[in-house]
């Protein structure tokens, strides 16, 4: 599945996502100094205008996270245009390369934007290196160091928020993860809080090959219901993202604390991953109180995913390009 990413907060990372996505849009960024307008145009009256009055708010409050914003809309819409081009879409197999040095490991897809980085005890020296499931068996392993330090910076405004209700309520928790990415976010909230099972959804067998090669990944992967355990423990379920949690929701109702929804498809969510029938089945896998939190990169589907979350879940609060919101 090609996901072009993640790296668009300014925290961690920006240098390469400046530096990638300049070249993927073959654009000059537009400037933090630029209002919505300037950028929009002056017709920001139409189904759009809502849009364009969150990304004011975020420009005069986080300069440099509005223009990484932007500059990423210009290269997730450049590899938009080149994919209808080429008569391309989403697949379970589409390219991944792992980048970095000997000891920090970063997941990337086409156009060659950045979606997850680690920091490894051990070195390896076969980097850059491009995942091939049919083909090897071979990589690096990695024991991950200080994950919440060394996570994208984007990542951690949801897990400070789980460890801030872990503080109140320290039962172990019960993760469900729709998109793996790098297993930087599993990574981090296990080394912040109890954890007793981990459950993820992530659709490209290529991604799941990559992070057990070289991202440290130790966990049984199955694709169908009946192979799913509640064991303590991590387990990938590889298949898309609203089958997945249908499929959930039918084997662990009421289970779990947290889900966390990273689901992207060149830029933008994909129709399952903001569907009626996915908010839906995440209300009945979580538990009483458990929260959802839906990354929106760019704020594209802002709107949709709030209104998702709030028909079937809770109420909705948006933060630093994360939705969330408690069971109600």
């Amino acid at each position: 599945m090609l996901r072009p990413v993640h790296v668009l907060v300014p925290f961690v990372s920006a240098v390469y996502s400046l530096r990638i996505s300049q070249q993927a849009s073959g654009s000059a960024n537009p400037a933090a100094s630029q209002s919505v307008r300037d950028v929009a145009g002056d017709d920001i009256s139409d189904d759009r205008g809502s849009q364009y009055r969150d990304l004011e708010v975020i420009r005069l409050a986080h300069p440099v996270w509005y223009d990484l914003i932007m500059q990423t809309r210009l290269a997730t819409e450049a590899q938009a245009r080149v994919q209808s081009s080429l008569g391309e879409s989403s697949s379970k197999s589409s390219k991944v390369t792992v980048i970095g040095n000997s000891k920090t490991r970063i997941l990337q897809f086409e156009p060659g934007l950045l979606e997850s980085k680690v920091l490894c005890e051990e070195s390896c020296e076969m980097l850059p290196h491009e995942v091939d499931v049919a083909a090897e068996c071979q990589g690096c392993p990695c024991t991950v160091v200080e994950p919440y330090l060394n996570m994208c910076g984007y990542l951690r405004q949801p897990v400070d928020h789980v460890v801030e209700r872990y503080r109140t309520d320290t039962k172990p928790q019960n993760i469900l993860v729709v998109g793996l990415g790098g297993g930087s976010m599993v990574d981090a909230i296990r080394s912040l809080c109890e954890v007793r099972m981990v459950q993820i959804i992530e659709i490209s067998e290529t991604v799941i090959h990559a992070n057990k090669l070289f991202f440290g990944l130790n966990a049984s992967v199955v694709t169908s219901e009946e192979a799913l355990s509640d064991n303590v423990g991590v387990q990938v379920f590889q298949g898309d993202g609203e089958y997945g949690v249908q499929v959930m929701a039918h084997k662990f109702p009421h289970t779990f604390d947290t889900v966390f929804v990273d689901c992207m498809s060149a830029g933008r969510i994909p129709p399952g991953c903001k569907s009626d029938a996915f908010y839906a089945s995440i209300s009945k896998l979580l538990s009483p109180s458990a929260y959802i939190y839906q990354w929106n990169m760019g704020l594209n589907d802002k709107d949709k995913v709030e209104d998702g979350i709030g028909k079937h879940i809770g109420i909705p609060t948006f933060l630093h390009g994360w939705v969330r919101a408690a069971k109600q």
